[in-house]
């Protein structure tokens, strides 16, 4: 399967001698970087650090380039949130955070010249309703596993093979995720969302997990992986305690698990 992606890849970027991969340090824009790699192209990840990013994702993603071997750039991205409207979260949030981190990119590709950018978007994501795609359209970013009809379940087959460490890692999100449209974003809001769900994964002690803290009104709802439902059962003290800590008035559990993601 290897070998036929990468002929595959080889003939759509055969003409393309620098690549810049929009990199998340997730396992679909790992894939792509390690794909890119093994072609022999001059390759590079590129990270915008958002201020709803959380931490643990931009020092993962610093781990994973330098496992890969390629150079890794870390792009400032507070000036989104002077961005008209988008302290006020929006139902456009993901547009308009997309159209940012793509005109950031364009601007360090142009810079240090490299010849395309390509983002990780897969196949199943084109089935979804995501208003990011509408700006990869718009400024011409290339979506390779997607052309490919490579969807969720093949890249981590892929990734597998390719011995990446994230492999069979949960998805990564902003914090934004976290939050309802229309709720206003405050560094206050973030910040204990990033603590709460960095406690839960200490709890767990697996970053396999997946692990969410929806905030809803000062109530945050946990979502879990869910065959860790009876760790956080058996910690809800700890838990409920730690939470209140850092500002959330109730907590609650979501039943069902976080269901886009099974261990």
């Amino acid at each position: 399967m290897i070998v036929e992606v990468l002929e595959r890849l080889k003939k759509e970027y055969n003409h393309y001698r620098s690549v810049l991969v929009a990199f998340s340090g997730g396992t679909d824009s790992t894939l792509l970087l390690a794909l890119f790699k093994k072609l022999g192209k001059i390759v590079a990840a590129a990270t915008v650090v958002l201020p709803y990013l959380p931490s643990r994702h931009v020092e993962n993603a610093k781990k994973l380039a330098k496992l890969i071997g390629v150079p890794h750039y870390l792009l400032d991205g507070t000036e989104i949130m002077e961005v008209e409207n988008f302290k006020l979260n929006p139902a456009s949030r993901c547009y308009m955070c997309k159209k940012y981190i793509y005109k950031v990119l364009k601007d360090l590709a142009k810079r240090e010249e490299m010849d395309v950018i390509v983002d990780g978007t897969n196949f199943d994501d084109l089935r979804e309703e995501r208003p990011g795609l509408k700006a990869l359209r718009e400024e011409s970013i290339r979506t390779p596993l997607a052309d490919l009809e490579l969807g969720k379940d093949k890249v981590r087959i892929l990734a597998r093979q390719l011995n990446l460490p994230n492999w069979n890692a949960p998805p990564t999100t902003c914090l934004l995720t976290r939050l309802p449209f229309g709720v206003k974003i405050t560094p206050e809001k973030l910040l204990r969302i990033e603590k709460a769900e960095e406690f839960i994964m200490k709890i767990l002690r697996n970053d396999r997990a997946a692990v969410r803290v929806r905030d809803y009104m000062d109530i945050a709802l946990i979502e879990v992986s869910e065959n860790y439902l009876r760790e956080i059962f058996a910690e809800k003290d700890r838990i409920i305690r730690e939470l209140k800590n850092i500002s959330f008035k109730k907590v609650a559990l979501d039943l069902e698990g976080y269901r886009r993601f099974k261990v």
